[in-house]
């Protein structure tokens, strides 16, 4: 006689929310300052490269060594810049990794481990982009045969599949070390899943929305109240903007804490791993 099928252990999508929450409002102090990370050194490079960029704007844009000039400044800020926004992510992933099972924090090691990662997850984000090419290349070829609405929508679901199918890939390559075959241990955690994941994005996405959504609109009626009045008060302006940048740094984070807790509970339903078999990864 066959036995009956093993009933599949929610996901919890409710609880991971929640802890989400919970953990970053826990640790906001460390998850903030590290998610701050890139706008500051943004901001020093600017301050450095500033001065030459006056100089060649006073000069006239039609100094051809200028512009050559310009265009490297603006290069080197750029790849500066998605570099530190890499190293911070993946930060914020260790860290509230750390944070969820008890683990002290251990900055140092954590930064080290990002940076011998980031070729690991420039190589795989190649991957996913090509996988993405390909989808919408093929969806482009069917546009003769197949109505426009179709075609986004299938586009849109397929879309929403693949990043479920690896969406815990960065804590993969980070936590579990996997190195290239991460994409294959990330399938294999998400599998039986998927759709599930994707609703916990859309639920987290609709939370995380509602959330700003009168923040933001204070803040947009406060600059045109401003505006309308005159030339506002410098420090009300730069006050209202660190607001908006908080909210943005905040909402960065919370996506990577819940990537995190994630991947923990995947591990936790697949294969069995407790809070102290997760903690040996860090010994």
């Amino acid at each position: 006689m066959a036995q009956p099928a093993t009933p599949r252990t929610p996901l919890g999508v409710g609880s991971l929310v929640t802890a989400t929450f919970g953990l970053f409002f826990r640790r906001i102090l460390v998850f903030m300052t590290i998610g701050s990370l890139p706008i500051a050194v943004m901001l020093g490079l600017q301050i450095l490269v500033g001065q030459s960029w006056l100089e060649i704007f006073a000069g006239g844009l039609q100094n051809t060594d200028a512009l050559t000039a310009l265009w490297r400044d603006l290069s080197f800020l750029v790849a500066i810049f998605v570099i530190a926004t890499l190293i911070s992510n993946f930060l914020i992933v260790l860290c509230a990794y750390d944070a969820c099972h008890g683990i002290p924090i251990n900055l140092l090691s954590h930064l080290w481990r990002s940076l011998v990662s980031t070729p690991v997850v420039v190589v795989l984000s190649v991957v996913l982009l090509a996988v993405f090419a390909a989808l919408f290349g093929f969806l482009f070829a069917l546009q003769a045969q197949l109505p426009p609405f179709l075609i986004a929508l299938v586009g849109f679901v397929a879309s929403l599949y693949i990043l479920a199918r690896f969406a815990v890939l960065l804590p993969v390559i980070l936590v579990s070390r996997a190195g290239f075959r991460a994409l294959g241990q990330t399938a294999h955690l998400t599998s039986d899943y998927r759709w599930s994941i994707v609703g916990l994005y859309l639920l987290f996405t609709l939370t995380i929305f509602l959330i700003s959504l009168i923040p933001g609109i204070i803040i947009f009626f406060a600059q045109v109240a401003l505006l309308a009045e005159g030339a506002p008060g410098t420090l009300v302006m730069m006050a209202l903007s660190i607001v908006q940048w908080a909210l943005s740094v905040a909402q960065t984070t919370l996506f990577a804490v819940l990537n995190t807790l994630l991947y923990a509970r995947l591990r936790t339903i697949k294969e069995g791993v407790s809070t102290a078999d997760l903690s040996e990864v860090f010994a």
